[in-house]
């Protein structure tokens, strides 16, 4: 069943401002790390949509991991920096999207509501 979305970050700050924006209407898996997200992707309640804090040098092994166990999730990948490349390099890594920080609420709700509609109340 798929009905949370995944924050996986080892920014606390970057977990803190999706988890403002996102909890009062979904509910919401928080993790800091690549063995966080495989164990959260393996229970019950599967994220359809996971937003990933990721250096880029990880993204490819750690999008296939998450890949190989949840093949139908939705990877946004969030860059400090933003440039064209970065953004085709992390879509060439598996990820659907990449946005940059600062993160503005405006954008997290609306790929919440785009990829993760079904995911409501908690």
């Amino acid at each position: 069943m798929h009905n949370s979305i995944l924050i996986f970050s080892s920014q606390e700050d970057t977990q803190e401002t999706i988890k403002s924006i996102l909890a009062p209407t979904f509910p919401l898996i928080i993790v800091s790390d690549v063995d966080q997200a495989l164990s959260a992707l393996k229970q019950k309640a599967v994220p359809v949509l996971a937003l990933v804090g990721t250096n880029l040098d990880d993204a490819a092994e750690n999008f296939t991991s998450m890949r190989s166990i949840s093949p139908a999730l939705t990877i946004i990948a969030i860059g400090e920096i933003g440039t064209e490349a970065e953004a085709a390099e992390a879509v060439s890594h598996g990820a659907t999207g990449y946005i940059m920080t600062p993160l503005r609420k405006d954008v997290i709700m609306t790929l919440a509501q785009k990829y993760a509609p079904q995911v409501t109340g908690k």
